[in-house]
């Protein structure tokens, strides 16, 4: 069915990185067309302020250059839900002046650059974790997410859910089963109605897009979404 759902920093973390860093990847959006169309478009809620921040990351994952050697930017991807930047390599930002390159990494001394995020952060919200859940009558709780996938042609995202606890009049309560959290990404990123104050370095985990794996990390609050498909 469709729940309110909740997400713990862990989990919002791997939604971060599927729905808006691979969406936003230059090698993703060159499948639907010219790739500066992204910009500017709203893509999700105005609470939504999301950056990739390779140079502001924690102690032995921060770094300064890309590994084409391009310096690293803050990178602006979603100002207030909309595209302010995306993720470029070299050979991508090359022949546009809207581009900016610094996102290319390598699996391996073998493999071509390629854009991809290397540390993302959400802004804080205003609201501690008990706010989020507290005018819930009911609703599910996400601590973490084991993977997550996004269909670069039909826009659908899946995030697997290991399990969870089940939210009732406010507070957290019994288990549930593992499940799979389903839709567009531009309704799941739409669906944003609060974000928490306390932020937390939570390990998105290995990226194996295009078969090219690579460590990603994030730094995010706890996330509130509703309503979500919600499947076994």
């Amino acid at each position: 069915g469709r729940w309110p759902v909740v997400l713990g920093p862990g989990a919002c973390a791997v939604v971060l990185h599927e729905a808006v860093a691979h969406a936003l990847e230059t090698d993703t959006l060159v499948r639907g067309g010219k790739v500066e169309a992204a910009l500017g478009v709203q893509v999700g809620s105005e609470l939504l302020d999301v950056l990739d921040n390779p140079a502001g990351g924690p102690e032995g994952v921060r770094r300064h250059t890309d590994d084409e050697g391009m310096m690293v930017v803050r990178r602006w991807l979603l100002r207030r839900g909309a595209v302010d930047q995306v993720l470029a390599d070299l050979s991508t930002a090359h022949y546009s002046t809207a581009l900016v390159a610094g996102a290319g990494r390598r699996g391996d001394r073998h493999s071509a650059p390629v854009p991809r995020s290397t540390h993302l952060e959400l802004l804080a919200g205003e609201h501690t974790l008990p706010e989020l859940l507290s005018d819930l009558r009911s609703g599910l709780f996400i601590s973490e997410a084991s993977r997550g996938a996004l269909d670069p042609l039909s826009g659908e995202f899946t995030l697997h859910v290991p399990g969870g606890r089940k939210i009732e009049d406010g507070k957290l309560a019994g288990l549930i089963a593992p499940c799979r959290l389903k839709g567009q990404v531009s309704d799941l990123l739409g669906s944003v109605t609060g974000i928490g104050s306390e932020r937390l370095v939570a390990g998105a985990g290995w990226c194996a897009k295009g078969g090219i794996r690579l460590p990603v990390w994030a730094t995010t609050p706890p996330l509130r979404l509703e309503p979500v498909e919600v499947v076994p």
